[in-house]
């Protein structure tokens, strides 16, 4: 394996990680203030199914159109 194919392996972890670190406070913090899914969805303009995603770790990248 080449440096740049490590490198490229940890970003992609770093990435994975940071995602899931933030779907987790995601769904940590719409509990604690008492908001559904559709709520945050609504608030920042994407589809509740959206917010499930991040929340669940299930999406790829964070584009707002998906």
């Amino acid at each position: 394996m080449s440096e740049e194919e490590w490198a490229a392996g940890q970003e992609e972890a770093r990435v994975r990680t940071e995602a899931y670190v933030l779907g987790y406070h995601l769904r940590q913090i719409r509990e604690e203030q008492g908001l559904t899914q559709a709520d945050v969805a609504t608030a920042v303009g994407v589809s509740q199914a959206r917010v499930s995603q991040i929340e669940r770790n299930e999406i790829h990248q964070l584009d707002p159109d998906g």
